[in-house]
């Protein structure tokens, strides 16, 4: 899988195809709305919609949407926000994700992150409900995660939508989140903190559209590597700012570079630890040269899949590797 900038946190392109957030490559999430029944709205929205635009829908990184303006002002109904589908296309058999995403990208067994910037500072809802959500689902089209950013907190949502693991959290600032998606579980973190603020396992989300209000077409929790950022229920409304939004590789951490100052001429700089994906190659630059000393550059190898030993030594079915040589890091 490549790693895809799905938003540079500028780009807003109201006259996109479909229209949207993204890069000056195209739209790579899509806005869409969908509220009670009214009078339908024009071209750029999908046959059907109604109510008006969303207050700042084309402008998420500065004035911020309210989700409480698409229909009855200060109303919570009708769901508005971002997602990796042609929203047209949900209204059809074949629903068409945007690329350079493709239904596979979103491949758990491999790992993946999601960072995203992410402001919400006014937001109110029903219990196990939220204004604003972040909705993945991995290319299996089955197991995925619903996060909730109510006003001070931060939850996971269960297969029949009750609030479960949570975390107090100031969602009202701009933070930096990073989502880290392997195997069957997730781990959220934010502002590269070390250890994660929220994590918790995938689940199998059991939604009927048909029973929604408003109702849907299509069930997005059976969409392969689907994306959803904003307000996906009545019972909830926000205003939120986005920032820069990308898809990565594992694995991935933050910063993407780092200045140590070490009273010591060894100095181990680890790879992995530093980068975030992208195209530039880490480059190590000693600014005060050690005497006498060294420079380590970590650059661990992961292995991962079915086996039980690799390089004589017994391994369950993942393994770290030394980048000089190949050989299995006996410690790991």
């Amino acid at each position: 899988m490549p790693n895809i900038t799905l938003y540079d946190g500028i780009t807003n392109l109201l006259a996109g195809t479909p229209p949207g957030i993204g890069t000056p490559s195209g739209t790579g999430l899509a806005y869409g709305q969908i509220a009670p029944p009214g009078t339908p709205l024009p071209f750029p929205f999908p046959p059907g919609s109604t109510a008006a635009l969303a207050t700042g829908a084309f402008t998420p990184n500065t004035t911020g949407i309210n989700t409480r303006t698409i229909y009855t002002p200060n109303s919570n109904a009708g769901y508005a926000g971002y997602n990796n589908y042609d929203p047209q296309s949900l209204l059809t058999p074949t629903p068409a994700i945007l690329p350079p995403f493709t239904t596979s990208t979103l491949d758990r067994t491999a790992g993946y992150t999601i960072s995203f910037n992410a402001a919400i500072p006014t937001e109110t809802s029903n219990p196990n409900r939220a204004g604003f959500s972040v909705t993945a689902i991995s290319s299996d089209g089955l197991n995925g995660l619903e996060l909730g950013f109510k006003n001070g907190r931060i939850f996971g949502q269960s297969e029949t939508f009750q609030e479960l693991e949570n975390a107090n959290f100031n969602t009202a600032a701009n933070n930096n989140y990073v989502l880290k998606v392997q195997g069957l579980n997730y781990e959220l973190f934010a502002n590269n903190s070390a250890a994660p603020i929220l994590k918790g396992p995938l689940r199998q989300i059991q939604f009927n559209p048909g029973q929604s209000q408003p109702p849907l077409t299509f069930n997005p929790y059976r969409l392969p590597s689907f994306l959803f950022f904003g307000d996906n229920t009545d019972q909830g409304s926000a205003t939120f700012r986005l920032g820069r939004i990308a898809v990565n590789d594992l694995p991935v951490a933050s910063p993407d570079s780092a200045i140590a100052t070490v009273g010591t001429p060894n100095i181990k700089i680890k790879v992995l630890e530093n980068d975030t994906g992208g195209t530039k190659a880490l480059k190590v630059q000693s600014v005060t040269q050690p005497t006498g000393g060294t420079v380590t550059v970590d650059d661990w190898i992961y292995a991962g899949g079915e086996f039980t030993n690799i390089g004589g030594q017994p391994r369950n079915k993942i393994a770290r590797l030394y980048g000089s040589d190949g050989t299995a890091d006996p410690t790991f």
